[in-house]
């Protein structure tokens, strides 16, 4: 470095020394998800198939989307499906290695309230699968299936954590909601009630007028709106205490604030892999200043800015 006040990527700012250990990388891009997204696993939509595969793309709920942090929950974030939350999936541009990705590089939680800090560890998922170039502009898609009914009239809390093989710079969290036969019929609340099973009696559909996936009274996910849906809506009834609660979700989430990509090794800095930084000016201690910052950038600055005598 040329001088104590110039610091980041600007190249007139450094120089090389010599000898010199060679290139220092500097805050590499790092991968991103573009796309976050709730499928019918095991519905008529993906020819009742449980198993992940490229039909399950057909039983994407389109009309659903993933609630963020600082978002309050409307019936765009939540399902009515009769098998709950069984099937997810993430879409990821420039992982570092898809192939090798596993339940571990995720986190799950479910609970029915502001505080997903309390909440519990929601059941463990199927095997993932992976789909390279699969996903939003070719991104490569991550399935996520649980098994049926295994999350049911709850909000799921996702998060993609930031590992060797997400390539995630910091964790990505959202959420998704199931209520059982919740037509949306009332924006205020998600309580199930006669008007639910009115309504799929009311919108028929069979074999020759199918519904579509987005059909607010197919609740089985059969292509069909008929009497069956009309006894799921029955047999699923809930009330102001046993509603799925449209929740705010924290601004900033603590799965973000805790999680790390990975853990740096305690390396002895006095030794001669460390001897080039001797080669830059110093700075008296008192002008430290220390901030929480992930990035390599701010790692190099940090040891720079460091009295090492």
């Amino acid at each position: 470095r040329l001088g104590v006040q110039l610091w980041g990527h600007d190249p007139t700012s450094w120089t090389a020394g010599v000898p010199t250990p060679g290139t220092a990388e500097l805050d590499a891009a790092g991968a991103e998800v573009v796309g976050r997204h709730v499928f019918y696993n095991n519905s008529d939509f993906d020819g009742n198939d449980p198993a992940a595969g490229e039909s399950d793309d057909a039983a994407i709920a389109v009309d659903k989307r993933a609630l963020l942090p600082g978002e309050t929950a409307t019936f765009a974030n939540y399902t009515s499906y009769l098998l709950g939350i069984n099937g997810l999936m993430v879409d990821i541009v420039g992982s570092a290695d898809a192939d090798s990705l596993t339940a571990a590089d995720f986190s799950f939680r479910i609970g029915n309230d502001n505080s997903p800090n309390d909440w519990t560890a929601a059941p463990a998922p199927l095997p993932i699968a992976v789909r390279k170039g699969a996903g939003t502009d070719g991104a490569d898609r991550i399935t996520i299936r649980f098994a049926d009914n295994a999350i049911e009239n709850k909000w799921l809390e996702v998060t993609v954590l930031a590992t060797a093989a997400t390539g995630l710079i910091e964790p990505d969290v959202f959420y998704i909601g199931n209520a059982i036969a919740d037509s949306g019929s009332n924006a205020l609340n998600t309580i199930v009630n006669a008007s639910d099973e009115i309504g799929a009696r009311n919108f028929y559909h069979g074999p020759m007028n199918q519904a579509a996936v987005d059909d607010v009274y197919d609740y089985n996910r059969d292509k069909q709106v008929n009497g069956t849906d009309q006894i799921i809506a029955r047999n699923n009834q809930t009330n102001p205490l046993t509603m799925l609660r449209l929740i705010t979700a924290p601004a900033v989430d603590a799965a973000i604030e805790q999680a790390s990509t990975e853990e740096i090794p305690d390396t002895d800095i006095s030794s001669a892999e460390w001897n080039w930084l001797h080669e830059f000016d110093r700075m008296n201690s008192k002008d430290q200043t220390t901030k929480k910052d992930d990035s390599r950038e701010a790692t190099v600055d940090l040891l720079l800015a460091t009295d090492w005598a």
